[in-house]
């Protein structure tokens, strides 16, 4: 029983060991393809005294700098982006990072969309240019005399 016991105790000082190394993290995740991308950030064992921050480079994007998340094991999602690619390449950049409370890196991610969208995409939709074409000059009769 004194073995079972401390047995016990070492696999109960190891897991909590290996606990903050799992704690104040996160993840980016997302996709483009020929009509649209998406990016998303999630945070895990997460608590409010840590700073999140989420810059990007990605246009029209604004990125995030706050306090107070708390999230568990099964993650909370804090931020997306998503728009149109029109078949045409995007690139941007996000990174999410996590401040210890004393301002020391923790963690840190980054996903690029650079070379995500197909090389195949079809041209974007155009509408067809119709090329008017030329009125006739109205013929006048002829209406003189002698002719």
């Amino acid at each position: 029983m004194r073995k079972f016991i401390t047995g016990l105790v070492l696999a109960i000082v190891l897991a909590m060991s290996a606990l903050p190394a799992l704690a104040h993290h996160g993840s980016l995740r997302g996709y483009a393809d020929c009509e649209s991308y998406f990016v998303r950030a999630d945070l895990f064992q997460t608590s409010p005294d840590r700073r999140v921050v989420i810059q990007t480079t990605i246009p029209g994007a604004t990125g995030l700098d706050q306090t107070g998340f708390t999230a568990g094991s099964g993650g909370l999602k804090i931020w997306s982006v998503v728009g149109a690619t029109n078949g045409l390449p995007i690139d941007g950049v996000v990174i999410l990072s996590i401040y210890k409370p004393n301002g020391d890196l923790e963690n840190q991610q980054v996903f690029s969309l650079e070379g995500r969208v197909p090389e195949d995409c079809p041209p974007p939709f155009e509408e067809p240019t119709q090329t008017p074409e030329p009125t006739p000059e109205p013929s006048i009769p002829d209406t003189s005399m002698g002719g």
